[in-house]
């Protein structure tokens, strides 16, 4: 059959380059989710024909339901995208834009839009603890602390009593610290906190924090008698509804107590006090102050007393510093025979003692005695207390009037007892405790400058700098290593050199350099490569496995699926060995370099450089001709990371240059090749001319086949 010029053209142009696949279906796979990764998958490819080579790039884009308004996402243009808080309540998509280099075109695909985005399900929020610092007396200042709550989390507090199983709110006590009031002797503490953040659910949590230790009241200075004499104490007492007890039932004798001994005296006591005040009437007479212990006051009538008093009926009148609770005893004297003798004066004017300085390591306590009658003499004793449990311990060293804090006495209070002498006359007034010691403090450090010097390559030296650092000052250094969102340090990696190693390729190098100066807290400076890490060009190692037998083994073991010669943007169909073409790969293994092999038996096709997460790989008419007809294999082998890619393709062979071919050898060659053939354009017309129905009905059936 003739063919005219024109259609001898058509015919050579549709089969002047093979078919190439294009992307008709683009779908987005994965959650939703803020947090998860979108992967595509790539479907239904449509032939176009008359193309060379393909480019494909990604947009991925981010908009609301049911508007057609969306703006693209800035960076994001890789296969595959990490949802981000700023897509939530938004719906995305992809665009696949495939550009044709030979003849020019560009077509853009587009998935459908996702669901609307929605944040990732919150955890339950992890409960912190709460402890109670400080002394348990009255006036004294208790903090409860609350650590280990992640951060953001909004903590609230109420400082409640507790007295055996009876439990209470302390009213207005809704700050972390509480100073601890009188009516609370006796009883202990407890603290609630309440946490609450909103990046959990449940989003609020609640701990209980104890004392352990009751409350108790520091010695106050004795309290004026309640009335002046005794004929106001019986109103008093009237009023007050105070029966009087006998003297025996604070196991004092029965009769008359003599002037010349002393007697002790123990009365029970039910009130919440630390401390009572004791007065013998009938003109009053401070006996002096007495500690409650175990419900129990032990006081004693020292002959000093009994001689200052009158010969005849007394009363003692206690009264307690906190509660004011009142008891009263009655008790008698004899007269003594001796010779009557001056009164000697046995009080001494209460005082108000204080500490003066700050309860901070290197400062100084100072004694504040008050005001005390003139000529008395003093003697100190400081107490060292432990806040928890409260334990007083005299300091045997520590008997002047000022008290030097050392690294020693960090996190103790402390507490002095001043001592009034007078004529015979001795009196103890303790000053309120102080606050724990801590420690003085310290500026922070200036911190100087940080930059890193060398290239990024492995087998590079790096070297940390730093300067502008105040005189004196230590540095040490910690290299470490970033991904964006994930990092850490290198082992071992503390000097201010670093050897770059091949392992973090594709990352990028930092150090954190970290000054410490004595009297300064440290202070810290980093800098991070403006490049990621490269590794040099090697020379290409051995193939893997020495041929397609066990290869195919490799694979397997390897966990590799082999892609098709598509994947690689290569043509559909055998190529053909007298044409070169190039393969493209996504390669996201932080590597810079890879070697690729052809199988079945190993030949080095090269090494090649991964440019932005993509290798181009040269299949060139030399290499192809070299292989024999039929399928072989590309493996691709990271030189830095060892990951391993494979994608098969293949070859049909190589038509004969001969014009002396016979029509029907010459139709069977090109329709196992699917390749313009290498004979000039004239021979190929009078060849064409000669079996072009042949030809055209050989290659009617491959497509069929194939199809």
């Amino acid at each position: 059959m003739a063919l005219t010029i024109a259609a001898i053209l058509a015919f050579t142009t549709l089969f002047a380059y093979p078919a190439q696949a294009v992307v008709d279906d683009v779908t987005i796979v994965g959650q939703v989710i803020v947090g998860e990764t979108l992967t595509i998958a790539l479907t239904d490819a449509v032939p176009v024909g008359n193309t060379s080579a393909l480019n494909t790039s990604y947009q991925w884009q981010r908009g609301w339901a049911g508007s057609e308004d969306f703006t693209n996402i800035t960076g994001a243009t890789a296969n595959s995208y990490t949802v981000t808080g700023a897509d939530e309540w938004h719906t995305v998509r992809i665009r696949v834009n495939v550009t044709r280099n030979n003849p020019i075109s560009r077509t853009r695909f587009y998935s459908d839009w996702t669901p609307t985005v929605v944040a990732a399900a919150l955890p339950a929020l992890p409960e912190g603890t709460a402890s109670i610092s400080g002394a348990p007396i009255v006036g004294g200042v208790v903090t409860v602390a609350a650590t280990g709550w992640p951060e953001g989390t909004t903590l609230g507090y109420q400082w409640g009593w507790r007295d055996g199983e009876l439990t209470g709110d302390i009213g207005g006590a809704t700050e972390s610290t509480f100073t601890v009031p009188t009516n609370l002797v006796g009883r202990s503490l407890e603290a609630t906190v309440s946490a609450s953040n909103a990046n959990f659910n449940p989003s609020s949590a609640v701990v209980v924090a104890t004392m352990d230790t009751a409350i108790t009241a520091l010695q106050l200075p004795a309290a004026a008698a309640p009335v002046s004499d005794s004929a106001g104490l019986d109103a008093y007492l009237a009023t007050g509804g105070v029966p009087v007890a006998a003297q025996t039932s604070a196991g004092l004798p029965t009769g008359s107590l003599n002037q010349d001994e002393s007697h002790p005296a123990t009365f029970s006591w039910g009130s919440a006090d630390s401390f009572v005040d004791v007065y013998a009437y009938s003109t009053p007479v401070l006996v002096g102050t007495f500690p409650v212990v175990n419900g129990q006051v032990p006081i004693v009538l020292s002959s000093d007393l009994l001689m200052a008093l009158a010969a005849g009926s007394h009363t003692l009148v206690v009264s307690g510093q906190s509660s004011g609770t009142v008891q009263t005893i009655a008790f008698s004297i004899a007269a003594v025979a001796a010779a009557p003798t001056e009164p000697v004066d046995t009080t001494v004017d209460p005082p108000v003692v204080t500490i003066v300085g700050k309860s901070v390591v290197g400062e100084t306590l100072t004694a504040d005695e008050g005001t005390w009658d003139a000529d008395t003499a003093y003697t100190y004793q400081w107490f060292k207390i432990q806040m928890e449990p409260w334990v007083e311990t005299p300091i045997d060293s520590a008997t002047g009037a000022s008290y030097e804090l050392t690294d020693a006495d960090l996190g103790f209070a402390y507490r002095l007892m001043v001592t009034g002498i007078l004529g015979t006359s001795r009196f103890s007034v303790s000053s309120p405790a102080t606050n724990a010691v801590v420690e003085a403090p310290r500026l922070a450090l200036e911190a100087g400058t940080a930059s890193i010097s060398g290239t990024p390559v492995v087998g590079n030296e790096l070297t940390a700098n730093s300067t502008g650092w105040p005189t004196g000052t230590a540095l040490t250094y910690e290299w470490f290593y970033s991904g964006g969102q994930f990092g850490g340090s290198i082992d071992g990696a503390t000097s201010s050199a670093y050897t770059v190693t091949d392992e973090f390729v594709g990352l990028t190098i930092g150090f954190i350099v970290t000054g410490t100066l004595s009297g300064f807290e440290s202070s810290t400076a980093s800098s991070t490569t403006d490049a990621l890490v490269t590794a040099p060009k090697a020379t290409a190692a051995a193939a893997p496995v020495a041929d397609s037998t066990a290869l195919a083994a490799f694979l397997t073991i390897a966990g590799v699926e082999t892609g098709t010669q598509e994947s690689a943007g290569l043509p559909t169909g055998s190529l053909a060995p007298g044409q070169g073409y190039t393969a493209n790969l996504a390669w996201f293994s932080g590597d810079s370099f890879v070697d690729v092999y052809a199988y079945s038996t190993p030949v080095l096709v090269g090494t090649f450089a991964v440019v932005n997460g993509e290798v181009r790989v040269t299949l060139s008419s030399a290499m192809l001709s070299a292989l024999g007809a039929g399928a072989h294999t590309l493996v691709i082998t990271g030189q830095s990371s060892g990951d391993v890619r494979a994608v098969a393709f293949s070859l049909h062979a190589l038509a004969s240059a001969s014009a002396s071919v016979s029509a029907s050898a010459s139709a069977a060659a090109l329709a196992s090749t699917g390749f313009a053939t290498a004979v000039p354009f004239t021979a190929a017309t009078l060849l064409l001319m000669l079996g072009a129905t042949l030809v055209v009905a050989r290659r009617h059936r491959r497509a069929t086949s194939r199809a």
